[in-house]
């Protein structure tokens, strides 16, 4: 079992905040300020159980992040094999910014969070995670990996809705790597309400609470 975690916390100057300058205390300027457990167990046979718990916090307040939930990273357990792959199940990343985000410059550059396209309606900047999801991802054949995630939406009597569903293809080898992904939300204002969906967010906030779909590739 591993403990892990990063704060990351600093001290802003604004030129002009309504015609004054000021400083500012903020967190997460570079990543996003979390603690959390992860651990592998060996069943023998090439088969091991995994689990992980991610919790994210604002460092100056205490206060938990991602719509107040205590794991609200990333919260799975699952079974990985060397032969038939990795199956887990819970709150989870999905591929766009879990494989495209990596080779973007918020993966590849130090303080790559400040990096997302504008209003990161692509998920690049990894702003909101799935719940109730499945994932599996392939044994690696020859440098090619893939990845398929569906999560259950959190209606009764309809999984459908608000359910999403992702997809990767990676093809990785010595010097170079390239990945095709795919991601699509129903309703994502409430499949994902941590996400970029709110009225504040100017670039695309309205069109995401109005929304019925969602659909990005990568």
């Amino acid at each position: 079992m591993t403990l892990y975690g990063i704060i990351d916390d600093g001290l802003t100057w604004s030129s002009n905040q309504e015609g004054h300058d000021a400083w500012q205390m903020q967190g997460s300027i570079s990543q996003g300020n979390r603690w959390g457990l992860r651990g592998v167990e060996d069943l023998g046979g090439g088969l091991s159980t995994v689990f992980r718990l991610e919790n994210g916090f604002n460092g100056n307040t205490g206060t938990l992040s991602q719509g107040g939930r205590l794991f609200g990273r990333l919260a799975y357990v699952g079974l990985q094999s060397d032969r038939y792959g990795a199956l887990t199940l819970g709150r989870q990343g999905e591929a766009i910014g879990d494989y495209i985000g990596v080779l973007s410059a918020n993966g590849m550059l130090p303080g790559g969070i400040l990096f997302p396209h504008p209003g990161d309606l692509d998920n690049n900047g990894v702003d909101f995670h799935l719940n109730n999801a499945v994932k599996y991802v392939t044994p690696t054949f020859d440098g090619l990996t893939g990845v398929a995630i569906y999560s259950f939406g959190g209606v009764a009597g309809n999984v459908g809705t608000d359910s999403a569903k992702s997809f990767a293809l990676q093809y990785a080898t010595t010097g170079f790597q390239v990945v095709g992904a795919y991601t699509s939300i129903d309703h994502p204002a409430s499949a994902v309400p941590e996400g970029v969906w709110t009225a504040s967010n100017t670039v695309d906030g309205n069109y995401g609470l109005a929304a019925g779909g969602y659909k990005v590739f990568g």
